[in-house]
């Protein structure tokens, strides 16, 4: 297992279709990620990482770029459920609503 994961902000963008590179659930999903919404969960999450401006190739026409987290033991699948579940949270505090489970 490599020390690091890549992770395309498209892989979280409720506008895409699993098609074209969506890889969470409609539920965990959320509209136009943004780099400084996955920065601020990475630093909660206590994750090394950074942003890198470049295009996803299934939707290249979208400014998306992705986030490299470094020195990660667990494995991909379950990373992106939790960051999911974290930008699900951000965003609905930044809208001041209060999220049920």
């Amino acid at each position: 297992m490599p020390d690091y994961h890549i992770f395309w902000l498209a892989y979280f963008d409720c506008t895409l279709r699993r098609k074209y590179g969506r890889r969470v659930p409609l539920d965990l999903c959320i509209d136009n990620p943004k780099p400084s919404e996955f920065i601020e969960i990475c630093k909660k999450m206590g994750l090394d990482c950074e942003y890198v401006d470049k295009r996803y190739p299934r939707a290249w026409y979208k400014p998306y770029g992705y986030i490299l987290i470094k020195g990660v033991t667990v494995k991909k699948a379950d990373l992106l459920k939790a960051i999911a579940k974290e930008l699900k949270n951000l965003r609905a505090k930044s809208r001041g609503v209060t999220q049920q489970h």
